[in-house]
């Protein structure tokens, strides 16, 4: 699991965390509302639980201010020639051992919801199940009423197909008892409180190790309970109502499946909800469908937002980038960046664009080896590049033409012994926005009279400048174990040479060169 995901997830339970405890301080501030509003409230808040991490994928991010971290690179020093970018060999994978810790604390995670979403599909089952085998009752407003004997309190089920159990002895129940209970079950039904409660069991299941969540789930659950005996009351006497709950809740064991997608009574909290009924003054209008949908759209307009919040203080990532340049200051596109990280075995590959800029975003914390490599110029290496966590990087690279070479022989009018063939000469060629130099004239060296009778061969290599007028400058032989004769008589030859200057971007520049002179004898 990569650094990414820990970071995604961890901004996630902290954006979850701000939404709880809004969601708790909002119901606060309606206490005097209706139950039907605070359920809203937090039903709206377990949604947002489930929205967050689908939401901060495709919502547009934004950023606190980070401080910039400026770094300068000096020039590298020049590499191999090159005629072409060869490809690298891939790092291997980190081995099992250098996983990190956060990757099994994700697992445990993920784990846990598996367990808790497949609880909640067979309770899911079990209430279909109940259904399927439950006895037909009586027919309210479309909604089938049944009888079972495997339950001991009424609940409502069903999210596309709803219907009503209740236990059977229902059948011994007075007219009046059955119908408050059926308007009770029928307001959960006309809700939608079998499929809210599916979303607060996932919800759960997602955030399972946050407390906030299971406390969300438990206000929901009381404040739908209440919804519901609002909606009663505004059909009957809500003291009558409230003997009949009483009545009920004596001797009834609590709900035995555990997660279950059932709006259903509440035993623990009956002393809140006879409370609440027997309460003159509260809130009991029904929510309307405008302000359902207002209520939705502002907690859109409060997720999104916050789903693109990226704080630097969740993150462990950073950030580098720059520009690609030549000698003369003038921008290099098309040129291959390599971001490799040596400890956790990533490499990262990008190329510069038109302006000559390059950006690696979302970089693990670390230590990079930075590479940028153009044919017609050096390869530059750069290690220890630190990236720090919230912060971008900056880092302009400049590349230096890749130097050049000439090879010229010289065969002298005496044989030789048989001796390793010369070495074969080379050329290399610049690309891109480099315009190669070219020799002009060319004055080949005469092999001395003097090395020839006394049976002398060699190689002289000298090293010299390309002046921008397309003379050497600074000619020096460089093998100094070299015959002098030899090395006088090519040195003063080449010494007359004259190239065309390497032009980069147009203009003169100065290029080293590599000449090398074999002198050898025929067989």
């Amino acid at each position: 699991m990569s650094d990414h995901s820990m970071t995604w997830v961890i901004g996630n339970a902290v954006k979850g965390t701000i939404v709880l405890m809004g969601a708790y301080g909002l119901s606060v501030l309606l206490g005097r509302s209706s139950a039907a509003m605070r359920h809203l409230v937090w039903a709206a808040a377990l949604a947002a639980l489930l929205a967050l991490p689908v939401a901060s994928l495709v919502a547009p991010a934004w950023d606190v201010a980070r401080p910039v971290v400026v770094s300068s690179i000096a020039p590298a020093a020049p590499a191999a020639p090159m005629s072409g970018i060869p490809e690298q060999t891939p790092l291997p994978p980190p081995s099992w051992a250098a996983f990190p810790w956060q990757s099994w604390i994700l697992a445990a995670a993920a784990a846990g919801t598996a367990i808790l979403l497949a609880r909640l599909a067979v309770a899911m089952f079990k209430l279909r199940r109940l259904a399927a085998s439950a006895a037909p009752f009586q027919l309210m407003s479309g909604i089938p009423v049944l009888l079972s004997g495997e339950i001991s309190i009424p609940l409502a089920g069903g999210v596309l197909r709803p219907f009503i159990l209740l236990p059977a002895e229902a059948r011994q129940w007075s007219a009046e008892r059955l119908r408050l209970v059926v308007l009770h079950e029928l307001a959960h039904v006309n809700r939608r409180d079998c499929l809210i409660q599916i979303l607060a069991q996932c919800a759960c299941a997602f955030y399972w190790w946050q407390p906030l969540a299971w406390l969300a789930a438990a206000r929901l659950a009381l404040e739908r309970e209440k919804a519901c005996d609002d909606a009663v009351s505004l059909q009957a006497d809500p003291a009558v109502y409230a003997g009949h709950l009483l009545e009920l809740a004596r001797g009834l064991p609590p709900m035995t499946a555990p997660g279950s997608a059932v709006a259903m009574a509440q035993p623990a909290a009956l002393e809140q909800r006879v409370k609440s009924l027997l309460n003159a003054r509260r809130d009991c209008r029904p929510l309307s469908r405008r302000v359902v949908v207002s209520g939705a759209l502002a907690a859109a307009l409060i997720i999104l937002p916050l789903a693109g919040f990226r704080a630097a203080a969740q993150t462990s990532t950073g950030s580098l980038g720059g520009s690609i340049l030549d000698a003369s200051g003038a921008a290099v596109p098309g040129t291959r960046i390599t971001l490799t990280n040596p400890q956790k075995g990533s490499r990262d590959i990008t190329t510069s664009d038109a302006a000559g800029r390059y950006a690696f975003s979302r970089l693990p914390a670390g230590r990079y080896q930075i590479e940028a490599a153009q044919p017609g110029f050096a390869r530059l290496t750069r290690g220890d590049v630190l990236v720090e966590p919230g912060a971008a990087l900056r880092l302009d690279l400049t590349l230096e033409i890749g130097q050049i070479s000439e090879t010229l022989e010289i065969v002298g009018q005496t044989r030789r012994p048989p001796a390793t063939p010369a070495p074969v000469p080379q050329r290399v060629r610049v690309g891109g926005k480099v315009q190669a130099t070219k020799l002009l004239r060319q004055v080949k060296p005469e092999y001395p009279a003097s090395a020839q009778q006394q049976g002398i061969e060699g190689s002289i290599v000298m090293r010299a400048v390309i002046g921008v007028d397309g003379g050497l400058l600074g000619l020096s032989v460089i093998n100094t174990a070299a015959d002098p004769v030899l090395a006088k008589a090519a040195a003063d030859a080449v010494s007359q040479w004259r190239y065309q200057p390497t032009l980069l971007n147009g203009m003169p520049v100065e290029v080293v060169t590599t000449i090398t002179v074999n002198f050898r004898l025929p067989e």
